[in-house]
């Protein structure tokens, strides 16, 4: 079992990685102060990813940041999502994610191929 604290931004990125090869819809529950059943025992029973906002108790005693969501997925998931991310960056989807702004031309952040349309 995997079990990774990162920010809202890495963990799309990360689901973004595992979905990329075999596309599959993720479904995710909220039970309150007992995120560990929400998070890594779902995955340890149901075998599929899972993501949740981390408890009182983990924010209190482990240290756990207020940015910070959990994903935990099994070790065999954890390798299709870093080859995913690796396709993923070689098709220009990275993070950190730039930001466009008013001042900059959102053109520059797509692909070639947009400026056709």
């Amino acid at each position: 079992m995997c079990a990774i604290y990162a920010n809202s931004a890495q963990i799309f990125m990360l689901l973004c990685g595992l979905t990329h090869t075999k596309y599959e819809k993720l479904d995710f529950t909220f039970v309150g102060e007992s995120t560990c059943s929400d998070s890594w025992v779902r995955t340890f029973v149901t075998g599929k990813p899972s993501v949740s906002l981390p408890c009182f108790a983990e924010r209190k005693f482990g240290g756990v940041r207020d940015s910070d969501i959990l994903v935990t997925l099994r070790p065999a998931d954890l390798i299709t999502a870093i080859e995913g991310l690796n396709s993923l960056s070689k098709n220009g989807l990275r993070y950190p994610i730039p930001p466009y702004s008013l001042s900059t031309d959102i053109m520059d952040g797509l692909p070639l191929n947009y400026s056709e349309y």
